[in-house]
């Protein structure tokens, strides 16, 4: 019988996903040093997060959705 969700499938799955965990823990971790965002106390809300950088975070997490929808067309190895 077949899978539904096939050997190289799920390579797909667990690449990405480490690509981008990976990814989004750099960006939180070392995104303000790397893009020279302000840290400034006006950029920071009421719990000391500063906005800018989340917003940068949030941007990178959505444009590898839209990246990972665009190269999730194609399933086993189409051409």
């Amino acid at each position: 019988d077949s899978h539904l969700i096939t050997k190289c499938l799920w390579r797909f799955i667990f690449g990405h996903s480490l690509y981008q965990l990976l990814a989004l823990m750099l960006t939180l971790s070392f995104g303000i040093e790397w893009l020279d965002i302000p840290d400034e106390e006006s950029d920071h809300d009421e719990n000391g997060r500063n906005l800018q950088h989340l917003t940068v975070v949030f941007n990178v997490f959505v444009w590898m959705q839209v990246f990972n929808e665009v190269n999730a067309r194609k399933v086993n190895n189409d051409r």
